[in-house]
């Protein structure tokens, strides 16, 4: 025990020491007694992973991160400090006040998981990802401790339990990733995303690692092409600078190739080639830089029509360099320029200056959020969905010339819910660049977007298509959800009219309900609101006779009792389901595949369990089997597959190759080796000499599966071949 409390008090030196801030007199003050307070309340408290280390481990890590790789001071060090002790001890956020002010309590207070959920239709996930935005807008330290918290978590996940690997990764990939790329923190934002990937996707990652590494070399000789030439130029004109090789995270390089159905050479900014310098004199930094884009365009050919100046408009995370395109080999080569300050927000964002106006871009952010969190209808994947930052940006403009930054892909009407909600309600048409357009026309950069609305006009339904951004489509979401909620007092307001006109006794409202075929009470009273149910139809029902009335409600009633019975037979002979535990498949018949991915034996998959009490199971590589993880996790478990001797699964492999005699036989041959795999569909053309074809086969697992693909790759003339899916997302 001695020897772990000298590692504590070792990693506190070592948090000090990591930076001058910390060393001045009052701050190291504050960040002694944020250490003290906490040692003290996690006293008798072990970290989960590892050799079961004093927790007072993690408080340290997180705050040696918000130190070193982050920039800030010892406010935020000492909040980092004390950030899980009203979460994980019996202090209280007062008790926090009191020793340490306001300031640190609010910072704490927001990283403090919700407990217990208001909202029923809500999961506790969600509940707390909307404290954390919301907190966040008021004070954004509360995201870096946040995504530090998370980083370090990560950083020694190693050793939990796989389903809450699972349930973090996700969280992860969909919502600190994103967060931290917004904050311009993408050194942390690539590390998040492949420690991620690892743990959710293992065998994927070691492919696609050892596919960068065997191709490291030829990496290396393009950047001392590229690097040589520009570094010997720059010298001679005396430029302070340095260039570095900036790659793409194992993650994003993965799904690029995914998505894209690519070989990594083919990825056209796999490499880029960073070119940074010191400015010098009074010459503004846009300026020298476009003097060092002259001398790069006198050493290479450049794309001079695709040059991207992102320091007049920077990105919202606040990253700013001149990217361009240089010729080399035959193929295209991105390089960036930039200056150290550039560099410096390009790898830690603007922690180091906590009063950049770029920074308010979150707080507004979040602010913005407020009302939209009020709609009581919001799914927990539609909130996951709006807290996740945008990363494509285009930049259009207002008619007084106020730029506009929108997801790529906007249309009209996310411009116009942009500039004010009422705008977008009340949308009738817009002008882009004088030309009338309709609300799901698709913006591009630089356009000019001129608002036409009408007080007269409600939204329709199929606006939600059109909206690319979710803080737009939940806007919209809300504005359906009040209005619905008065139809649904109206329709209340006139059954009653009508049960009283007709002086009618107490009635069982659920029978009406039935007999009507609507789904509950709000159903019943909006279809009256509506007049989709007339008020002839209700009177009607109510004066039926009542041996009529009873020969309904005896059918849909009594025959539903039987139905009851029945399921609950079902459900005591059902599958005992615990999210903290491998979910063991061993009868196909009691789950159920999904069609999106189309899981088999020896897939990575979870298991969600629905609300119907179904058992759907999916990839782990599937964009749903994340997203589930991220907004259902109490639903969700990790599966371990059984031995299935008796089925098979159909599945369907794509390929492509230089054309030639018998390619097709060659593979055909292949597939007939495996005796245990049945081929029932094929489809294959030839197209300018290149082959393309996909074949539908039953196989048992995905051992059997693969055999097939690697064989298949070994042919000469095959570029490519993968198993097909269409919901494929890492």
């Amino acid at each position: 025990m001695e020897d772990k409390r000298k590692i504590v008090l070792q990693e506190f030196d070592n948090l000090i020491k990591s930076s001058k801030r910390l060393q001045k007199p009052k701050s190291l003050e504050k960040v002694k007694k944020a250490f003290h307070f906490a040692d003290n309340a996690h006293k008798g408290q072990f970290r989960k992973t590892g050799q079961k280390m004093p927790y007072i481990i993690h408080p340290i890590s997180v705050a040696k991160i918000i130190a070193t790789e982050m920039g800030f001071g010892s406010t935020t060090v000492a909040a980092a400090l004390l950030h899980d002790v009203a979460e994980d001890t019996d202090y209280t956020i007062e008790n926090i006040r009191k020793v340490f002010g306001n300031d640190i309590a609010f910072i704490v207070n927001g990283l403090t998981k919700i407990t217990h959920v208001f909202n029923p239709k809500r999961t506790e996930q969600a509940e707390t990802f909307i404290n954390l935005i919301l907190k966040m807008s008021k004070d954004k330290r509360i995201a870096f401790i946040k995504i530090a918290d998370r980083l370090h978590n990560l950083r020694t996940m190693d050793g939990i339990k796989e389903s809450s690997q699972m349930i973090k990764t996700a969280e992860s990939l969909d919502v600190y990733a994103p967060l931290a790329h917004q904050l311009g923190l993408f050194e942390i934002k690539k590390e998040i995303e492949d420690i991620s990937f690892r743990l959710r996707e293992n065998g994927a990652y070691l492919r696609i690692k050892k596919l960068v590494e065997d191709n490291k070399e030829s990496q290396e000789k393009t950047f001392q092409l590229l690097s040589n030439p520009i570094s010997k130029e720059l010298k001679k004109n005396n430029y302070d600078f340095k260039i570095e090789p900036i790659t793409k995270s194992l993650y994003r390089t993965w799904e690029i190739i995914k998505h894209k159905k690519i070989e990594l050479n083919e990825i056209h900014n796999f490499l880029t080639v960073r070119i940074i310098f010191k400015p010098e004199g009074e010459t503004s930094e846009k300026q020298q830089c476009y003097a060092l884009y002259a001398i790069l365009t006198d050493l290479f050919v450049v794309e001079s029509n695709k040059l991207i100046d992102k320091i007049t408009t920077p990105k919202k995370n606040g990253f700013e360099a001149l990217i361009s395109s240089v010729m080399l080999g035959g193929e295209w080569a991105e390089v960036q320029i930039m200056t150290e300050r550039m560099n410096e927000i390009a790898k830690r964002g603007y922690a180091k200056n906590h009063d950049n106006k770029h920074l308010e871009n979150i707080e507004k952010w979040g602010r913005s959020l407020t009302k939209i969190f009020d709609n009581k209808e919001l799914t927990n994947q539609e909130i996951i969905e709006i807290v996740k930052p945008q990363d494509n940006e285009i930049h259009v403009f207002t008619p007084k010339g106020d730029l506009i930054t929108l997801p790529k892909g906007a249309t009209a009407l996310d411009f116009a819910f942009r500039i004010h909600t009422y705008l977008g309600l009340k949308f009738v048409a817009a002008q882009i660049n004088k030309r009338t357009v309709g609300y799901d026309f698709k913006l591009s950069n630089a356009e000019q977007v001129k608002i036409i609305s009408s007080s007269s006009i409600n939204p329709q339904k199929e606006w939600e298509n059109a909206l690319v951004c979710s803080r737009n489509k939940a806007e919209l979401k809300r504005y359906f959800s009040k209005e619905k909620k008065k139809i649904i007092k109206e329709g209340k307001v006139i059954f009653n009219y009508i049960i009283a006109e007709l002086e009618t006794k107490k009635i069982e409202i659920s029978k009406y309900i039935n007999h009507f075929n609507c789904k509950n009470k709000e159903d019943f009273f909006y279809r009256i609101g509506t007049k989709t149910i007339m008020s002839a139809n209700i009177k009607q029902a109510l004066v039926n006779k009542q041996n009529s009335i009873g020969k309904i409600f005896e059918y849909l009633f009594v025959k539903k009792d039987i139905q009851n019975i029945e399921t609950k037979k079902t459900e005591k002979n059902n599958i005992i389901f615990d999210p903290k535990k491998t979910f063991l498949i061993d009868d196909i018949d009691k789950i159920s595949l999904s069609q999106c991915c189309s899981p088999i034996p020896g897939n990575p998959s979870i298991v969600h369990h629905t609300s119907d009490s179904k058992f759907i199971i999916h990839r782990r590589n599937c964009i749903h089997a994340r997203e589930l993880n991220s907004s259902d996790r109490k639903k969700t478990a990790v599966v371990k597959w059984g031995t299935l001797v008796e089925n098979v699964f159909k599945i369907k492999i794509k390929f492509s190759g230089i054309d030639k005699k018998g390619l097709l036989i060659e593979i055909l041959q292949i597939i007939s080796k495996e005796m245990d795999i049945n081929m029932t569909k094929l489809f294959a053309k030839t197209t300018k000499n290149i082959f393309k074809g996909t074949i539908e086969l039953e196989v048992k697992n995905a051992d059997n599966l693969q055999k097939i693909i690697n064989e298949i790759r070994k042919i000469k003339e095959i570029i490519k071949v993968h198993r097909y899916q269409t919901n494929f997302k890492l």
